[in-house]
């Protein structure tokens, strides 16, 4: 089976982060921290007009990685998951 995979926009991916992922980490995401991310990483990205779209599939490990190393160089804990819908 194939998996259509979800494409987002650096700013769509930085909100859909915070608004599924803060209550598990408790640290939310800037802009331009996600930009640091994708450009430093091999997943897919397109410039489309004026903006990057990447594939939040591949880019949300990253951030979770990212996420736990920030937390654990602050001595915070990592709260249970939690998942909006």
């Amino acid at each position: 089976d194939y998996v259509v995979p979800r494409i987002r926009s650096i700013v769509s991916a930085s909100k859909e982060w915070n608004r599924n992922f803060y209550n598990h980490s408790g640290w939310k995401l800037h802009v331009d921290e996600v930009r640091a991310i994708v450009k430093s990483s091999n997943i897919f990205r397109y410039k489309f007009g004026n903006r990057w779209l990447v594939n939040y599939d591949q880019l949300e490990p990253l951030l979770d990685s990212y996420v736990r190393e920030r937390l654990e160089r602050t001595h915070k804990k990592v709260r249970p998951m939690i998942r909006k819908n």
